[in-house]
Parts: structure tokens; sequence; C-alpha cells
């Protein structure tokens, strides 16, 4: 069985709160928690958040691909893309998200992109995307942005 060298995981978005500074990343049974505190949120507001992490590439971005379109598809219309784990994009890579962006679009949701490392960042904006998708420092200004 070959190892995958990404990670996506779709989950719910939290409530906005207060900006009090730097947070730390929540933990696993934080993150089941908040899962089920706002599952109702998701529900109403139709949010969701994607982390993405690894290497996305033409090695990874077919499955990538496939489970991202799965989720712009679905019911979520507000989708963040969380790439503070993503280490390296590609121009396949590249396609993938711009096809999860343009699936959004078509059914009146919206993608953003949030914590981009520097090199990534780098790509995205070379590439121009930041002329397409808006990219944003953290999950809570991108969906600050949504309510804006």
């Amino acid at each position: 069985m070959a190892t995958r060298k990404y990670l996506l995981i779709q989950r719910s978005a939290p409530a906005p709160a207060p900006a009090t500074g730097k947070q730390d990343p929540p933990s696993p049974a934080q993150m089941q928690e908040m899962y089920a505190i706002f599952n109702t949120w998701k529900d109403k507001f139709k949010d969701s958040i994607v982390d993405m992490g690894g290497r996305l590439d033409s090695h990874t971005s077919g499955d990538a691909g496939d489970r991202l379109v799965a989720i712009a598809q679905g019911d979520d219309r507000r989708v963040v893309l969380n790439l503070a784990t993503l280490d390296f994009v590609s121009s396949a890579g590249l396609r993938v998200i711009l096809r999860a962006a343009k699936l959004l679009q078509v059914s009146k949701g919206e993608l953003k992109i949030c914590g981009a490392k520097q090199q990534v960042g780098n790509v995205l904006v070379t590439a121009g995307f930041d002329s397409l998708i808006k990219l944003y420092a953290t999950e809570q200004e991108a969906f600050a942005a949504f309510r804006g």
C-alpha cells in the first residue's frame, strides 16, 4: 500500500471568536468537541475548513483533486482551504485548487485560502491566484471576509 504524501481533512468552521492574539492549533480532542458543538453552525451557514498538508504535485493531485471536488460539489458553500502544513505545490496542485474554486463559484459558493507558508504563498502569488482567490493569513480573517 502506497503512503500518501499529502493530508486533506475537512472540518466544520467554528463560530468566530474574539481576537486575542496568536492561538495554538486545537488538539484532536478539542477538534472533536468543536465539531460536535459547531455542527449546527455548519448546517446553518454552510461553512467548511479543509486542511491540506504535505505536497500537492503531479503524484498527489489526482486523489487530492477528487476529494476537493467532492467537497466543492457537496453542501458547503463557503470553504476555507488552510495551507498551513502544505510544503509544496506544483502546477498540477494549482489546477486542483482552481477547479475546486470554480465548482464552488458555479453553485454560488466561494473558496478562500489561508495560512500558506512563504514558499507556497509565493507560488500562489506568482501564478496570479491572489487575483482569483483571496489569500488570508488566518482562518479567522478568511471567515470574517465571508461575513464582512
